[in-house]
């Protein structure tokens, strides 16, 4: 079954933020090179990826269990 892109497109949207937040991140990180997280662009991005993926998945998982929840009374 083929999703379409507007389906898609906020999941995207929350990944993309992620990865900004994490380059954000790496850019105002002031450590001397012995943070595991700032130390390259690629882990904090790709970290920021990953809690932006989350983020969208919980909201769906949330709002998902709010309208079948609101279907019953």
């Amino acid at each position: 079954m083929k999703r379409s892109i507007h389906t898609r497109l906020p999941g995207l949207i929350s990944i993309l933020l992620g990865l900004g937040t994490g380059y954000l991140y790496y850019r105002t990180q002031l450590c001397s090179g012995f943070c595991p997280l700032a130390s390259t662009p690629f882990w904090s991005m790709a970290i920021g990826g990953f809690w932006g993926a989350l983020t969208y998945d919980l909201w769906k998982a949330l709002r998902a269990w709010l309208f079948r929840n609101s279907q019953g009374d």
